[in-house]
């Protein structure tokens, strides 16, 4: 897994495939693994699609937070650091 590091810890977060983005955040029980079975699905009916997982802070691989965060401040810190401006955005909760 990758890692974006900052002043609260890190995210750790996988990329597939290139082309139009697709963002998958998991639920609140869950981490990036709860869409293994998703990916290859969107991989056979949408060549070239980016797939973007991550950990939410404080699941999977990812630090918990040494702070006050806001998840929405982590995902656009992800997206930017991607240089992805449009994605689409899958989540569950």
């Amino acid at each position: 897994m990758l890692t974006l590091a900052d002043d609260l810890g890190h995210l750790s977060y996988v990329v597939d495939g290139a082309g139009p983005p697709v963002v998958l955040v998991h639920a609140g029980v869950a981490d990036h693994h709860m869409w293994d079975a998703v990916v290859p699905a969107l991989a056979a009916r949408h060549t070239a699609v980016p797939v973007v997982r991550y950990d939410l802070r404080g699941f999977g691989e990812s630090a918990p937070p040494t702070g006050p965060f806001d998840e929405t401040d982590d995902l656009l810190r992800l997206l930017d650091r991607l240089g992805l401006e449009r994605v689409r955005l899958v989540g569950a909760s």
